[in-house]
């Protein structure tokens, strides 16, 4: 607005009431009253204080005046503002929402969030007063640029945005490293039908969280030569730490075929990952002593029936 409504009363007063602007604008004009009121509308108004006075004389020219402050706003005054107060953020994969909030001023009705990544999710929400919070949901993996908008009354936005950091799933899924497994070595001869005992330094298997709340949920034997499941050694090892006995079953006896294992694992946050040990490739035969003692069973029994064909004879 640059102009106004003023109005008064007046004695004496001889001819037009005039008014004048202190302002910059220097604004003035001369009007006519109606007996001992009046009334007029002030124009060219600058942005702040507008001092202005009105003024009159009798009729020996003595003059008189009043004076009136009308306040235009300014455009600080109406600008709008808005400032989310939380640093960036990093959530974590299993996390897809994060709470912002902030402060606003001269913001009329709701704010609005919109996420730059390619979800592209938006939300108009309320505030109260000069504070706001919001939950932003929907967040991609990787970063997220939270823009939160508003207007003023006269159609004038502003914004701020916040980065929120969304870890992907590489970055998150628990990890086993190339080196976790510690038996059977790459050349492993596993003797059966004793039991073998696969080790591993649970130290090399981490997650993004503490390291602390991973579970192996499974071991599993491939032929290295063309990784067909085979066999799996268990689905109860969840409170071991490094080390389960295994006894190989008869199917997987044979001296030439090469096997390799698979770990799985899991955390807390139900991030599953998984790794086979290329380098770790054994081979599975049937303990010596057994065949040695089964072939001297047999020359025994061979040596025994001649000496009782003998006899026979």
């Amino acid at each position: 607005e640059t102009s106004a409504d003023i109005a008064g009363t007046n004695l004496l007063i001889v001819g037009d009431l005039g008014w004048i602007d202190d302002s910059e604008s220097g604004a003035t004009n001369w009007f006519t009253r109606s007996g001992n009121a009046w009334s007029e509308t002030v124009t060219g108004l600058e942005e702040g204080a507008n001092i202005i006075t009105v003024l009159g004389t009798n009729i020996y020219g003595h003059a008189t005046n009043d004076t009136v402050n009308i306040y235009r706003q300014t455009l600080a005054d109406v600008q709008p503002f808005i400032d989310i107060t939380n640093a960036p953020a990093n959530i974590t994969f299993s996390e897809t929402s994060a709470d912002i909030s902030g402060t606003n001023l001269n913001i009329a009705g709701g704010l609005g969030w919109i996420d730059d990544s390619e979800s592209g999710a938006t939300n108009w929400f309320t505030r109260s007063g000069d504070a706001w919070s919001e939950t932003v949901t929907g967040l991609e993996e990787g970063a997220n640029a939270i823009t939160v908008i508003g207007t003023n009354i006269y159609g004038q936005s502003t914004n701020s945005v916040v980065s929120i950091y969304r870890k992907t799933w590489i970055e998150s899924a628990p990890q086993i490293a190339t080196n976790a497994l510690i038996f059977p070595l790459d050349g492993a001869v596993l003797i059966t039908p004793a039991p073998t005992n696969i080790i591993w330094n649970f130290n090399k298997i981490t997650d993004d969280l503490d390291g602390t709340n991973l579970n192996i949920s499974k071991i599993s034997v491939f032929v290295a030569e063309n990784t067909n499941e085979v066999a799996t050694v268990t689905n109860n090892i969840n409170n071991l730490l490094g080390e389960i006995p295994w006894l190989v079953p008869e199917n997987l006896w044979g001296g030439e075929t090469n096997y390799v294992l698979k770990f799985e694992v899991v955390d807390s946050s139900s991030l599953t990952n998984s790794r086979i040990f290329w380098d770790n490739k054994f081979t599975i035969v049937p303990e010596p002593v057994i065949v040695i003692g089964y072939l001297l069973s047999v020359i025994g029994i061979l040596i025994f029936r001649k000496k009782c064909n003998r006899i026979e004879k």
